[in-house]
């Protein structure tokens, strides 16, 4: 039960600073910053449900999509 806390309060963390972080990027525009943080957040929410329901590798997927995801928008930051 520990365990899951810890992980489920490390992908809050980690969603909650990618949201942070990318929320600098607004020269991309609003509606695609909205839709970006649905996907991050409904990310973080499929991960929570998969290691609530035993399934941790849910969880290790879902922080590795939002970490892809965060660094893609960066680069099209970058490319803007």
């Amino acid at each position: 039960m520990l365990t899951k806390l810890a992980i489920t309060l490390g992908l809050l963390l980690m969603t909650g600073l990618l949201v942070y972080t990318s929320a600098f990027f607004f020269s991309l525009g609003q509606g695609l910053l909205n839709a970006f943080h649905l996907a991050l957040l409904g990310l973080m929410l499929w991960g929570w449900w998969g290691v609530w329901r035993g399934r941790l590798v849910w969880a290790g997927w879902a922080w590795g999509t939002q970490l892809l995801l965060t660094v893609g928008l960066y680069i099209i930051y970058l490319n803007s």
